[in-house]
């Protein structure tokens, strides 16, 4: 028998195929690669570790070669891993027991890696999440400019050096992820009929040749002839991209909702503190505008993946009527976390549209200095005439026409570094607004480190900890990197 263990990777952007075919090759030197388009678009990378090794299930001393198989596809860069490897009776009767197969294996199971002993879990932050490179990816954060008009630059910088177009709520959505057996559903291929089908669990789900069988408690399938496999393996693939692409997309709308909370907040603040500083309304008008764009950018492939899932897998009609009415709720939760971003942003921007007087108020003082400066030509011809007069002295003439013509220099001049004060002084507020907010999360990255250090091992897979906690360091220094960076500009 043949067991397959599905995980899933996503990120909030768009993967270029062709650009990362030459990555996946320098990641997964040992794969086998290429290039296809039967289901979608995808690139497929098989056995991309040969040294990976099943030693231990529960107390069950094993020597079984694990495969590892790569989909990679586009739209949110989503990665689907295939994990198979060949149990016999007694193994598949040890992953079955008590929460199931995907729990014990990666909680009481072992794998040797690189010569290595490890925690099953390990191939998850040791092999898996390999095909987002990680570490070049934080090398290049820290070559990004921070300032909100190289938004666009950062993007196609990161584009260009990993292939992946990121969306942008804030900024380049980099640091949204998602790894792990999701939705995930085992199949085992039993072409020999080892495993007995005999209690109320199991369901067929095939529609008359006792092919494939779900068991209800744990959603595993099982093929049991190899004429139904590649249909039952395209449906389960499918299935598990509709639905983890679905929660991802969710999850993005909880970020984006969460943006706007906190920008809401510092509106509210501003508000209350009757801030009429124009330059900041101005700026707000441009974040808001720009936050609706990478919205709409967003959500237009977020709409583009809640097409239905067909495939050729011919099931009963229970099971049928199950599978599209999950599907069914899952894109109309989905729209309804879309709607509410939409709302939201619309909300956001009612204050910026209130103070676009502000704008007017300036186009108003542009009009006032212009009739200025015509009044002091005006009075510069008046006395341009009384100093044609023979009866005052050429002292007080030379005098007066310095004083007359410096007038309007001195008032632009004034006008001038009181603008450009301002500007300094509202730029270096949002620098330390940047810096503060970078600072709470930083600080929070370090309170969630603290409680992974304090929990017991048993709440992890054996080995995980020590992993967490590695990319938990990791990411606290890049961040304190970037705040460093930005200090700089004060």
């Amino acid at each position: 028998m043949i067991l397959h263990l599905f995980v899933s990777g996503l990120k909030l952007g768009r993967m270029d195929l062709d650009k990362k075919l030459s990555d996946i090759s320098k990641i997964y030197p040992d794969a086998t690669i290429s290039k296809r388009s039967d289901l979608i678009e995808y690139i497929k990378a098989s056995d991309l570790k040969k040294e990976l090794i099943l030693i231990k299930c529960f107390d069950k001393k094993l020597n079984i070669n694990i495969h590892v198989d790569l989909y990679a596809m586009e739209s949110l860069a989503y990665a689907y891993f295939d994990i198979y490897f060949e149990v016999d009776l007694e193994l598949y009767e040890l992953l079955v027991q008590g929460r199931g197969i995907v729990y014990n294996l990666f909680f009481h199971s072992e794998i040797n890696m690189d010569g290595e002993d490890k925690g099953f879990a390990s191939i998850l932050l040791q092999l898996l999440i390999l095909y987002y490179n990680f570490d070049k990816l934080n090398k290049i954060q820290l070559e990004l400019d921070d300032d909100p008009s190289k938004l666009t630059d950062n993007i196609d910088l990161i584009y260009q050096k990993t292939g992946l177009h990121y969306y942008s709520m804030d900024g380049p959505a980099v640091d949204s992820m998602s790894l792990g057996p999701m939705h995930s559903m085992t199949l085992i291929e039993d072409y020999k009929d080892e495993i007995v089908i005999e209690n109320d669990t199991w369901e067929e789900i095939s529609l008359s040749d006792e092919s494939v069988y779900l068991d209800k408690n744990f959603g595993n399938f099982i093929c049991k002839k190899e004429e139904s496999y590649q249909f039952l393996y395209e449906h389960v693939m499918r299935f598990t991209i509709y639905q983890n692409g679905h929660q991802f997309i969710r999850k993005g709308c909880r970020s984006f909702l969460n943006l706007i909370r906190k920008k809401g907040l510092l509106i509210r603040k501003n508000i209350v503190e009757n801030n009429k500083n124009p330059h900041y309304w101005k700026e707000l008008k441009n974040e808001i505008e720009v936050l609706d764009l990478n919205f709409l950018e967003f959500h237009a492939d977020a709409v583009d993946c809640s097409k239905f899932p067909k495939d050729r897998l011919q099931e009963t009609y229970d099971y049928r009527e199950r599978y599209d009415k999950k599907n069914r709720l899952t894109n109309d939760l989905t729209f309804q976390y879309l709607n509410e971003v939409k709302y939201a942003i619309s909300n956001l921007s009612t204050p910026s549209h209130v103070h676009d007087e502000s704008i007017l108020q300036k186009e108003t003082e542009k009009v006032n200095d212009r009739i200025l400066l015509l009044s002091f030509i005006a009075m510069a011809v008046s006395a341009m005439g009384m100093m044609q007069s023979r009866d005052i002295a050429f002292e007080l003439k030379v005098i007066s026409g310095l004083a007359i013509f410096s007038l309007p220099a001195l008032y632009y001049l004034f006008r001038m570094v009181q603008k450009r004060l301002s500007i300094r002084k509202n730029r270096i507020h949002e620098i330390n607004r940047i810096i503060k907010h970078k600072t709470e999360d930083l600080e929070k990255s370090k309170t969630e480190l603290e409680t992974v250090i304090n929990q017991e091992d048993d709440d992890f897979p054996e080995g995980f900890k020590k992993e967490i906690i590695e990319e938990f360091k990791k990411d606290i220094s890049k961040n304190e990197k970037m705040i460093e960076k930005i200090k700089t500009k004060l």
